[in-house]
């Protein structure tokens, strides 16, 4: 019995070497929150490895439909870069007067528009990609202020993570998160993420436009 065991375990073990290893997929996600109600948007990369093929997302075997992709931004304000292209998303935040002259103006103060710039071409004769942009810009009140980078395939060209806008009744203020990877590699006895060299995000505060009371 104990050698008919071992034979198995063997037998399992040599059918686990044989078998060829699969790299992780990654996928980039936009996760967008307009909150008019509290003067607040963002734009987040989210990233998922390793979605199933023919599940509820990739349900057209290797990709996903036109209705899960709408789904998904319905369920969750997941978005990718060709829905972004289709259709830009659009998020307007309300006037919010200063204190000392608040009042209940309606009219949207602060416009953002979140465009996307995909473009692919595969070029069979050469084996390259010709044309290869997965790219997203954070438009605000009509000027670019962050280009994010979606490209799943790709090393990504924006170390941009997040984009955050949002009025406190003093200012407009945006706010940009960089990932910033730590110097230097694993040695040969440390697996990644080793101890004290872990990704770290450095954020910044740009004040767009003061908020000023209107004359009345």
């Amino acid at each position: 019995m104990r050698m008919r065991a071992l034979t198995m375990a063997v037998a399992i073990c040599a059918a686990m070497a044989t078998t060829p290893a699969h790299a992780d997929e990654l996928y980039r996600f936009l996760q967008l929150t307009c909150a008019p109600r509290v003067h607040y948007f963002s734009a987040r990369i989210i990233p998922i490895y390793n979605l199933p093929s023919n599940g509820p997302y990739r349900d057209k075997g290797l990709d996903a439909s036109l209705k899960s992709r709408h789904a998904l931004e319905r369920e969750s304000n997941l978005f990718d870069v060709i829905n972004l292209t289709r259709h830009p998303s659009r998020c307007n935040l309300p006037y919010l007067e200063p204190k000392e002259g608040r009042g209940n103006q309606e009219e949207p103060a602060t416009s953002i528009n979140v465009v996307g710039h995909y473009k692919y071409h595969y070029n069979k004769k050469t084996g390259q990609d010709d044309v290869r942009d997965y790219s997203v810009s954070v438009i605000v009140d009509g000027h670019e202020r962050a280009l994010l980078d979606l490209d799943e395939n790709a090393e990504s060209s924006s170390d941009i993570a997040s984009v955050e806008v949002e009025d406190d009744g003093q200012a407009v203020l945006l706010r940009t998160c960089r990932v910033q990877s730590p110097p230097g590699e694993p040695s040969e006895n440390e697996e990644a993420p080793f101890p004290g060299k872990v990704d770290t995000l450095n954020c910044k505060a740009t004040i767009l436009r003061p908020n000023v009371a209107p004359a009345h």
